[in-house]
């Protein structure tokens, strides 16, 4: 299970595209918005790679048969179209803007590590994971991450990462 900071690194990796094109745009402009920007955008990416990587080398992984499954990409382009895309056009060069910018991230930031939305992550899918809605032979239904496709009745190894949120093994 994820821990805050590690549940806050992915909301920053979340945000990655958003620090990219903030950084192109005041790139020559603004250095301290580019320094933040990259700051975050380094962060949330080697975050997310390191919190991938441990997940699945540090944790034994339990089986389940693959019964349905379902791609949810469409949560992704919900989110880049409510949170990320309004940002784009947003000046940092104004100290009210600014701090209005930080207060709603840091509204974001509380809803998205305390509800269950650490799958939805442009960076994901960038990275080239798949996330699935998977019902299992118990009839259980589990969010996986992973970058296998799935097959019916494969024999999936899963690491929980939070909740019904798992990490699906690739297969050797």
């Amino acid at each position: 299970m994820l821990n805050m900071p590690a549940r806050l690194i992915l909301f920053f990796s979340s945000y990655t595209p958003l620090a990219v094109i903030f950084i192109i745009l005041y790139l020559g402009r603004s250095w301290p918005v580019v320094v933040l920007a990259s700051l975050g955008a380094a962060t949330g990416l080697c975050g997310l790679i390191w919190i991938m990587y441990r997940a699945r080398v540090d944790v034994a992984p339990a089986s389940a048969v693959v019964v349905d499954f379902r791609q949810c990409g469409d949560d992704v382009m919900g989110y880049v179209a409510a949170y990320l895309i309004p940002f784009v056009g947003f000046s940092l060069t104004d100290l009210r803007q600014g701090i209005a910018l930080l207060v709603f991230l840091l509204v974001l930031a509380y809803l998205y590590v305390t509800t269950d939305m650490l799958h939805i992550n442009p960076m994901l899918q960038i990275l080239g994971f798949h996330v699935y809605d998977v019902t299992f032979e118990a009839s259980t239904v589990r969010r996986v991450i992973t970058r296998s496709a799935l097959r019916r009745g494969e024999l999936l190894q899963l690491v929980p990462l939070s909740g019904d949120l798992q990490i699906g093994r690739e297969r050797p």
